[in-house]
């Protein structure tokens, strides 16, 4: 059984309270917030990038300048090095001519080994 009571509407308060801005200046406060946070934003980063073109620009000038003195420049290299590039292409497989032009793995071993006057370094990551 349901029971017998009457729907009423319920009641709005027709003004509102004293202590709410109206929508329009709460709108204005945000657009307002917003707009600072951008401005401080660009401001912030204006400053960091001019501090750092400040810095490149006063140290560029003297770079490694000063590990060799006043008026002092580094002499010219003038070592030969070179930078091969090698295949590792396996040894007894046959190639039709020149469509391999680097040389192979044991090649370059051979070639380092007879241009060491005293020792060889080697430096790597892995082996495999």
């Amino acid at each position: 059984m349901k029971p017998k009571l009457m729907y009423q509407e319920l009641k709005v308060p027709a003004e509102e309270p004293a202590n709410e801005l109206p929508m329009n200046e709460i709108e204005a406060w945000k657009a307002a917030e917003k707009k600072a946070r951008w401005v401080l934003l660009v401001l912030i980063l204006a400053v960091v990038g001019f501090g750092a073109l400040m810095t490149q620009l006063f140290l560029w000038e003297y770079g490694d300048l000063h590990l060799f003195g006043p008026n002092q420049r580094p002499a010219p290299c003038y070592d030969p090095c070179e930078a091969v590039l090698v295949e590792s292409i396996p040894e007894g497989l046959d190639f039709p001519n020149a469509s391999t032009g680097n040389p192979s793995t044991s090649q370059a071993w051979l070639g380092l080994l007879a241009g060491a006057h005293s020792s060889l370094d080697i430096a790597s990551f892995y082996w495999t």
